[in-house]
């Protein structure tokens, strides 16, 4: 042995293959903590713990605020699994962070007679299992945000749906987890896609003669945690969430290229224009009458199209008080080209604010 090779060649010891096996259900819970995300979602939530069950690979997430709340979740889902399963939990399996060593977490694992079992630091390969689900579920709830349009901050939901539809699993001999925990097949005849357009009944309760019977929102989830028979929609006029079972689903369009590409979708389901690029016009150029003028935003300014010629205006620039010109250029093979400016009439000036 060099000492010398040692000092500089040192490097990790090779991993292999875990051996584990279980029969039991909650013989054996890994559990890890995912975040903070920098983006808070709809309920104030920066982080998710997953339990799994090695046994049937069934997950169950839990969404907090702060990594102090890690030891309270836990014992939520102590009380849970235990009363859906008849069993008790033999071992914990986590890594060596902070929310994992307080000393009310080590009582309380005595107390039940619970092996915590913790992994060395900064070495997550001993909690493959844990690591590898919430990978998992990051990458389908990034997959789910991108195909329903839907802004970053509905992560929790993304992740709640990802978690639910409980994916078969290799280890399990492409078993679903559902079945193995339950004890019987899910149900999959009320799926819908994440972030479809959706119609929801507005009872006759809630609205008067002549009011709309809907109102059109975005679907983000399905019922609560204590498994609610209904849908859960994003209304995106009052910012609110609401639980329905009467609701009417629009799915076609996120799959529609020429919604899709024509412009931005709207949280209501719209589509707004998408900034036009400028046309190069050969020959003469007219401006058109002032019903074509199509207005469309953007974060630098405004942009106003005049038929096919367009006119960028910053927002930092003063307010135009003069008139909009263009020029008409003639051409003709006897005399050179002449220009000829004319101006706007004041009611199609545009007033920047």
């Amino acid at each position: 042995m060099c000492e010398g090779c040692l000092f500089g060649k040192m490097t990790h010891q090779p991993f292999t293959n875990s051996c584990t096996t279980t029969e039991r259900l909650l013989q054996l819970v890994h559990t890890d903590l995912c975040g903070p995300f920098m983006i808070p979602s709809l309920s104030g939530a920066r982080y998710f713990i997953s339990f799994i069950d090695h046994t049937t690979r069934f997950i169950v997430v839990s969404f907090i605020k702060k990594k102090n709340q890690a030891f309270a979740t836990f014992c939520k889902y102590k009380k849970y699994a235990e009363k859906q399963t008849s069993s008790t939990i033999k071992i914990l399996r986590s890594d060596n962070g902070g929310e994992y060593i307080s000393h009310e977490w080590e009582k309380f694992c005595q107390e039940n007679g619970i092996l915590h079992q913790k992994m060395v630091p900064y070495t997550p390969q001993q909690n493959g299992v844990a690591e590898r689900k919430n990978r998992t579920l990051i990458n389908v709830a990034r997959c789910m945000l991108k195909t329903g349009h839907m802004e970053q901050h509905f992560w929790e939901e993304a992740i709640s749906i990802a978690c639910y539809l409980q994916i078969s699993h290799s280890a399990l001999g492409n078993a679903i987890p559902f079945t193995l925990w339950y004890g019987y097949p899910p149900n999959v005849s009320h799926l819908r896609v994440f972030g479809a357009v959706a119609y929801v009944y507005v009872h006759e309760h809630h609205r008067s003669k002549l009011d709309y019977r809907c109102f059109k929102g975005r679907f983000i989830g399905y019922g609560d945690s204590n498994g609610m028979k209904a849908y859960k929609i994003y209304n995106s006029q009052t910012g609110k969430v609401v639980y329905s079972r009467s609701v009417k689903f629009d799915e076609d369009w996120l799959f529609d290229e020429g919604k899709s590409s024509s412009g931005t979708l709207h949280m209501d389901g719209g589509v707004s224009i998408r900034e036009l690029q400028p046309d190069v016009v050969e020959g003469d150029t007219t401006i058109k009458d002032a019903q074509r003028i199509k207005t469309s935003t953007r974060p630098h300014g405004k942009r106003f199209t005049l038929g096919k010629q367009a006119i960028d205006t910053q927002v930092n620039s003063p307010p135009c008080s003069r008139a909009i010109s263009t020029a008409t250029t003639t051409s003709t093979q006897d005399r050179t080209k002449k220009v000829k400016t004319r101006s706007l009439p004041k009611s199609m000036m545009l007033q920047m604010f």
